[in-house]
């Protein structure tokens, strides 16, 4: 699942670093962490407010 919602951590050349991109392993934590938090956060949202995307279409 992707969405628009989640923001990079970390840049090289301009571009957002991966989790699986880096070897630093305090680097692949922050990151690992931060998706695992927005997904709970995303997935209690729609819990909680209901998936409106459904009731778009």
């Amino acid at each position: 699942m992707r969405s628009c919602l989640g923001r990079a951590v970390f840049y090289q050349d301009e571009k957002p670093v991966r989790a699986e991109q880096t070897e630093d392993p305090y680097r692949r934590g922050m990151l690992l962490i931060a998706r695992s938090i927005t997904r709970s956060e995303l997935a209690w949202l729609r819990q909680t407010l209901g998936d409106r995307s459904a009731e778009e279409a």
